[in-house]
């Protein structure tokens, strides 16, 4: 118990667990009005096109354009002896893009959109479409039909889509980033775990601890402190995001049809967070320990743990895989494995409806987890915390283990 409560204080009152969790926390807070921030910045922020209409299709309607892209570009008319001068300005960036429109076969028009560069191919599809609305309406006006008959040919059957599930577009963003902080948070307070043995045996201190503590509470003390005050910055995120978000309601952050909305967080999805965040960081911080506990300087620290933090990084980058298809074999296998699972099996949870049987597994399996590399790390950290010198090789490792009963 002492080790713990000296564990968590001193990490909880570090200047560099300050820094952090304050620095997370405006970045979490300026995330949310950062859509309101861009929106001001980019109010006015139309860009210029020009129109080089040989057809007269759109350039008979300019103040119908104007208005139907208002909020986008301002239009400018220009001639086809204009183009290259025009192409010229382009890549001068004066000017967005051109719009040409010419004659095609069958009388049919054809349009050409010269830019740059595309930053929004949703502007470019709208353009399409309202091209194809003012064909339309100029071969029914030589139809000589009657308004009824027009209405009924450029009416459009109805068609929806109904999600049953989470949708796509609601969760990823949010889904992304908690990811991050999760995965940057088991693998920090992990390594910190093998650091702080490091530290402890280089400074020769660890001779001292043993003496009124034994090794394993030695480790359980470490291990459940820095624990508690990983949980202790996660909760201080999650209070300052929600205090922030029902103070100001601020505007969903969005990313082309991606939004993130931090009112998909609720009660349960916390309970998750913290389940996965504590047995992701004691399966990982358990075999770092182990790991710290065999090396004499904390320049061969790296060595030792590098594999591990390369594990957790290929888990990540794996979870990133599984999240447009979470539903898939990929992600239910790597939802299980323990490796993943504290990642992978989180972020199902947040982009879809996961089985309760599936959850369990992936809880079961994680404590079931930690209590074998617990166990073995614990062996591994009472005979490693007093070896000085050169690094063990693996094989003289096992022989120390297995004679100390």
């Amino acid at each position: 118990m002492k080790v713990l409560k000296y564990t968590y204080k001193s990490q909880t009152t570090s200047k560099s667990f300050i820094i952090t969790t304050l620095i997370f926390i405006l970045i979490i807070v300026g995330m949310m009005f950062l859509p309101s921030v861009i929106e001001n910045l980019s109010a006015n922020d139309k860009q210029d096109i020009c129109l080089v209409d040989e057809t007269g299709i759109l350039s008979d309607n300019l103040d119908g354009l104007k208005n139907e892209f208002a909020e986008s570009f301002n239009w400018n008319v220009a001639s086809k002896d204009d183009m290259d001068r025009l192409i010229g300005r382009i890549h001068d960036d004066s000017i967005y893009g051109i719009l040409a429109v010419t004659g095609g076969k069958d009388g049919l028009p054809e349009a050409e959109f010269i830019t740059k560069r595309v930053t929004d191919d949703k502007h470019i599809k709208a353009l399409h479409d309202y091209l194809q609305v003012r064909w339309s309406s100029a071969v029914l006006n030589k139809l000589q039909l009657s308004d009824e008959q027009k209405n009924l040919l450029t009416s459009r059957a109805g068609f929806k889509v109904e999600q049953l599930g989470k949708s796509f577009e609601d969760t990823y963003l949010l889904s992304y980033i908690l990811m991050m902080i999760l995965f940057m948070s088991i693998l920090m307070y992990g390594s910190s775990v093998a650091g702080g043995v490091g530290y402890e045996k280089s400074n020769r201190v660890m001779e001292i601890l043993i003496t009124s503590v034994k090794p394993t509470q030695l480790l359980l003390g470490k291990t459940i402190g820095l624990g508690l005050a990983g949980l202790t910055q996660f909760f201080s995120y999650i209070i300052a995001g929600c205090g922030f978000y029902m103070l100001f309601k601020p505007k969903n952050a969005t990313l082309g049809d991606l939004t993130f909305n931090i009112s998909n967080i609720n009660g349960l999805i916390l309970v998750y967070l913290v389940i996965f965040f504590l047995l992701g960081y004691f399966f990982y911080a358990t075999i770092y320990a182990g790991f710290g506990s065999i090396v004499s300087k904390n320049e061969d620290l790296p060595v030792v743990t590098m594999p591990l933090a390369m594990v957790l990084l290929i888990c990540f980058f794996i979870t990133m895989y599984t999240m447009t298809s979470p539903d898939g074999s990929i992600a239910v296998i790597f939802s299980i494995v323990p490796f993943s699972s504290p990642i992978t099996m989180f972020t199902r949870i947040l982009t879809t409806d996961v089985p309760l049987y599936q959850i369990l597994l992936s809880i079961f399996v994680l404590i079931a987890s930690i209590g074998i590399f617990g166990w073995l790390a614990a062996r591994i950290y009472k005979v490693g915390v007093l070896l000085y010198g050169n690094m063990p090789k693996l094989k003289d490792l096992v022989l120390l283990v297995k004679n100390d009963q």
